[in-house]
This record gives C-alpha cells, structure tokens and sequence, in this order.
C-alpha cells in the first residue's frame, strides 16, 4: 500500500499577502505577484524528434513513424549489380547445401534423398565442376539446377 504521508496544510501568516491555493492537488502558499497562468498549448500536431547517435558506424539519426530517418546522409545513386549469365563456359558443381550420401545426394533444404547416377557419374568424371556441354543432357541439367542440386561456380576454379 503506498500511502501518502500526511503533511501540514502550509498557512501563510496572518499579516502576509501570501495566498493559498491548490495546484495538483495539493495546497500551496504563493508569493505576492505570482501569478499561475496554464502554458500556452503547444502548436498542433506535436512531434517529439528524438535523435539517435548510432556509435557502431557514427550516424546520427532520428526517429519518425517509419522508423529510422538519417541526418547528414549523402543520397547515392543506384547501386552497381553484376551479374555474370551462365553460357556454355560457366561450371557447375554440387550446391554447398548437398552432398553425396548412402549411393545418392541428400538435400539440406528439400530433406531428401534422391539417387541421381548421371549426376554421380558426372561430378566423379568432372571434380572441379562441368560445363553444359560436358553434360550432354540439357534437360537433366536444367532440372538439377532448379531443384537446387547443382550450382554456378563462381570465381576462378583451379
């Protein structure tokens, strides 16, 4: 229970201008010629800015209903996307999300097993990544490419 103590009611003194008043609820004596006008309203919509200096990188930011807005930010132009497209030349190898497993290839996102043996035979002939043509069938390749079994080699391959 937070009970409130109870103080004494301030009495100003018989021969004083002093007034009582409330404010708030409680009572107070103010000084001759104080007067207690309420704040003027603040301007209509109010924001509270809050700044946020984010020290990991050193920009200064602040909050907005969106999230965060930075100050002092330089706008930069579109950013550069190089895309290397797969021709004849580009090697493909086992996806880094599978492997060889019991006779087939296990596939960490799919969970399955599948015995793919011209895959097999390919990645045993080809152990640094093999070409389109060295696959010889397109189909197969294209299907082993969309079900995520193999992928591009990117970089130099030794």
């Amino acid at each position: 229970m937070n009970a409130q103590p109870s103080r004494p009611t301030p009495q100003p003194a018989p021969d004083s201008d002093w007034r009582r008043v409330t404010i708030a609820g409680y009572a107070v004596c103010l000084a001759p010629g104080v007067d207690l006008s309420p704040p003027p309203p603040l301007p209509r919509p109010f924001r509270l800015k809050i700044l946020h200096l984010n020290d990991l990188h050193g920009h200064l930011a602040h909050l907005t209903p969106d999230g965060h807005e930075p100050l002092f930010a330089r706008r930069r132009g579109p950013l550069p996307y190089r895309y290397t497209p797969e021709d004849d030349t580009t090697r493909y190898r086992l996806a880094p999300w599978c492997y060889e497993w019991a006779g087939g290839f296990y596939h960490d996102f799919l969970a399955t097993h599948q015995v793919l043996p011209d895959l097999s035979a390919l990645l045993r002939r080809f152990p640094a990544g093999f070409t389109p043509t060295q696959a010889a069938d397109a189909a197969a390749l294209a299907q082993w490419r969309l079900l995520g079994y193999v992928s591009p080699v990117i970089g130099a391959v030794a």
